[in-house]
């Protein structure tokens, strides 16, 4: 990808994988051609951390995650509420891709402390099923 201020020229086709990453390239490219949307963006990654599983609001999930005596349930949301504080100084000063960066590493932490505080049950089996049947990665 080339890009300055007069546009931007992809050299190849978006393909399908990983739509999540081009999801933020795109994001990041609107950006950079409309800074004031980077603020929309924030606000929107912010909302991704209000609801995590069955929780409503980030005190419930503070509440599940500390019950749950999970050692490291407790370091990741405690790792993500750092993230979080260092997102708003980002925004405070105006760094917005920081902010959006580092809320959506607070995000992925949520969710693993979420995760990892969630018991399982006496008699569980957990299985996936690959519906594609090409793998984890096509083609292994």
């Amino acid at each position: 990808m080339l890009l300055s201020d007069q546009g931007a020229f992809f050299s190849h086709v978006l393909l399908s994988d990983d739509r999540s990453g081009k999801k933020h390239l795109l994001a990041a490219v609107v950006g950079h051609f409309v800074p004031i949307l980077w603020q929309r963006m924030v606000k929107s990654e912010m909302a991704t951390t209000e609801r995590i599983g069955h929780c409503a609001e980030t005190g419930e999930l503070a509440r599940y995650v500390k019950r749950s005596e999970n050692i490291e349930a407790v370091e990741r949301f405690e790792t993500a509420q750092s993230m979080l504080a260092l997102a708003e100084r980002r925004i405070h000063e105006r760094e917005y891709p920081q902010a959006v960066e580092r809320i959506r590493e607070a995000h992925r932490l949520l969710n693993e402390a979420y995760l990892r505080a969630t018991p399982s049950r006496a008699r569980e089996g957990r299985a996936f099923w690959n519906h594609s049947g090409t793998g984890a990665y096509p083609g292994n």
